[in-house]
This record gives C-alpha cells, structure tokens and sequence, in this order.
C-alpha cells in the first residue's frame, strides 16, 4: 500500500468521495459542486484530465474492479 499527501485544485467544494481504478493511475472525485474530476495522482501540474458536470445532462459513468 502506498500512500500520497496529495492536494489537487479544481472543485469549488467539499469533496465528498474518491476512487482509484484498478491500475493507480486515475483518481477519480466526486464534490457538492456536482462535478466529478479524472486526475493522474502522478502529474505534478495538478491539472484534471476530464471534468463531468451533473447539471450538463451527461450520463453517469462508474468503474469497478
């Protein structure tokens, strides 16, 4: 088990969830500003990879192991 002290910028809000898919290499965050961020835990830019807004409509995605 490895662990980060890791801090990202984006949301606007309370971060209510995260979940890494099964190969580490993707963190995905869920806020109370209603989006949900894809990151790369092992950028050092901070920058998110994919932004999902739940007032744009989109469909819900999930992953599980």
């Amino acid at each position: 088990l490895k662990l980060w002290n890791l801090q990202k910028p984006g949301h606007g809000d309370a971060v209510w969830g995260l979940a890494f898919n099964p190969a580490g290499d993707r963190l995905a965050s869920c806020s109370a500003d209603g989006t949900v961020r894809i990151w790369d835990p092992r950028r050092e830019d901070d920058a998110c990879l994919s932004t999902y807004d739940a007032q744009s409509g989109e469909p819900g995605r999930g992953a599980s192991p």
